[in-house]
């Protein structure tokens, strides 16, 4: 049955702002008089990119898949929403995000690769170098396959 609520949610499971702030202030230091750029690409409502820009001041981008979702995004202060699929939909460059929030789905694609995954290898590239990506990710999700990937693409655990 949780397979089923998740499937209607389309694996909609918001980070609370508290959270992301506590995150966020805890690891990271923005440059100061410098934009940076932040990208949400499963934004859902846009609550946790609008929070971001507002927060720390950066200019916000999000793409959400659910086009009532999106709607509800294209009313907050956010600087550029897309409704369209970020894994197939949209034309992205590489390395020019300073803070990547990545809150993916979990569920398997129709071939059964893990969406989480698949996230990752496409949109792990767009942080800049010195950039961050911010993964909320299920614990049981991590393991050596996502390790290896994130690993690839450059990264390192903070």
């Amino acid at each position: 049955m949780a397979r089923l609520a998740c499937e209607a949610k389309m694996g909609f499971y918001p980070t609370d702002t508290s959270t992301i702030k506590k995150i966020i202030d805890k690891t990271l230091q923005f440059p100061e008089n410098k934009s940076v750029y932040a990208l949400d690409c499963c934004a859902g409502e846009g609550e946790a990119i609008e929070f971001i820009g507002s927060e720390y001041d950066c200019k916000t981008f999000a793409i959400e898949l659910d086009e009532n979702r999106s709607k509800i995004a294209f009313g907050r202060k956010i600087n550029k929403v897309l409704n369209s699929d970020s894994l197939t939909g949209v034309r992205k460059s590489n390395t020019w995000v300073g803070l990547n929030f990545l809150n993916p789905p979990y569920d398997l694609d129709a071939m059964g690769n893990r969406l989480e995954l698949e996230f990752i290898e496409r949109w792990g590239l767009t942080t800049a170098i010195g950039g961050v990506l911010l993964l909320v990710i299920n614990p049981s999700s991590a393991d050596e396959e996502m390790a290896k990937k994130l690993q690839l693409q450059g990264y390192k655990p903070i």
